[in-house]
């Protein structure tokens, strides 16, 4: 399947003003085209613009509210608990990144739960705000069901990603983002859409036996990482996101895909100020020297890499060179163009 490179600010101005178009406001598509354009930077396409026509599917069936304003429904110095009215996930988060950072520079950490919100994106997202500005950022969601708690073979829990970011000095952040399956959903629904198989190991079918067909896959279950591990990862963060925010419990939140109702996710954003523990300069500096210390060690093959250095070496080439779409994302993307009157500019600097 061939590719198209398109510079990422064209990416983030197209991605705005669909949205705008659909009735977003400004600063919310900004921030939801922003996160778009990070995932397909950080090279995690399943997350990526190509998602862009699913949440304006939800827009126009009326089961998501693109001019929602958020809430807070309860607060105190260090935490908060906001309503997102069913509004677009990553407005939502973003605000409450934002009070948590506030309420982290004022008492040492702030950690603020959001729900009744929809898919936010990559965690990832999240977390590094908060690395940018010097703060250790925690990011988390529950989703749609997608794993089995160990030992059944009926999916309850969500692939539930969690992501931690913590700032160094003169290097990249390191940053953990991860679901608590395999691999995430969004990469078995690319394989379903590209015609190929997933491998063995990513997933089950109903009848909980190992799949390589991404159409049974997403009928059934998929392999939570290490076992009961996962599951039990996964479990933790729909009691975070869902039980303690009062969002939805296990097995509730709609699918993305599934237009009959609200999605009912819930998210946790954390935030942590170093300097409430240590030193920043002197944190900030061991943080260079312990990736330093990694990157020293003899590698198996080619060179020891630290979480979010990829990422970060994706993006860096992503925004000089461009972003490289498959052709399924450029169609998705082509009739978002036409329906919405937006102009999709591409590797030649032509409309689409």
């Amino acid at each position: 399947m061939g590719k198209k490179l398109f510079p990422a600010e064209a990416l983030l101005v197209f991605a705005q003003q669909v949205l705008q178009n659909a009735g977003v406001r400004e600063d919310d598509s900004r921030t939801i085209a922003d996160t778009l354009v990070c995932a397909d930077l950080r090279g995690i396409h399943s997350h990526g613009i190509g998602k862009l026509d699913q949440y304006l599917a939800r827009v126009n069936a009326k089961v998501l509210d693109p001019a929602a304003q958020v809430e807070i429904e309860r607060e105190n110095p260090v935490t908060s608990v906001i309503n997102a009215h069913n509004g677009f996930g990553q407005a939502a988060a973003r605000h409450a990144m934002e009070l948590a950072l506030q309420k982290a520079g004022a008492y040492g950490i702030g950690m603020v739960l959001v729900n009744h919100s929809n898919h936010f994106g990559i965690a990832s997202y999240y977390s590094l705000m908060a690395a940018e500005r010097g703060f250790i950022g925690f990011a988390a969601t529950n989703a749609s069901p997608g794993i089995a708690p160990f030992g059944a073979k009926e999916k309850l829990f969500g692939t539930n990603p969690i992501s931690i970011a913590v700032p160094s000095k003169s290097s990249f952040p390191v940053v953990l983002d991860m679901s608590s399956s395999v691999v995430a959903r969004g990469k078995v629904r690319q394989a379903l859409a590209a015609g190929g198989e997933i491998p063995l190991g990513w997933a089950r079918d109903r009848n909980g036996i190992p799949t390589t067909d991404p159409a049974e896959a997403i009928k059934g279950t998929l392999e939570p990482i290490s076992g009961p591990k996962g599951s039990a990862l996964a479990l933790m963060v729909e009691i975070l996101c869902g039980v303690l925010a009062s969002s939805a419990m296990p097995g509730e939140v709609r699918v993305i895909t599934d237009t009959s109702g609200p999605c009912g996710t819930g998210h946790m954003l954390c935030a942590i100020d170093p300097s409430s523990f240590a030193d920043s300069e002197q944190f900030l500096a061991d943080m260079d020297e312990t990736i330093a210390r990694i990157k020293s060690l003899t590698p198996v093959n080619g060179e020891v890499f630290v979480p979010g250095e990829l990422e970060h070496l994706c993006a860096e080439k992503g925004r000089l060179e461009g972003i490289a779409l498959k052709e399924n994302a450029v169609s998705a993307l082509s009739a978002l163009s036409e329906k919405y009157g937006v102009p999709l500019i591409g590797e030649e600097g032509h409309d689409e």
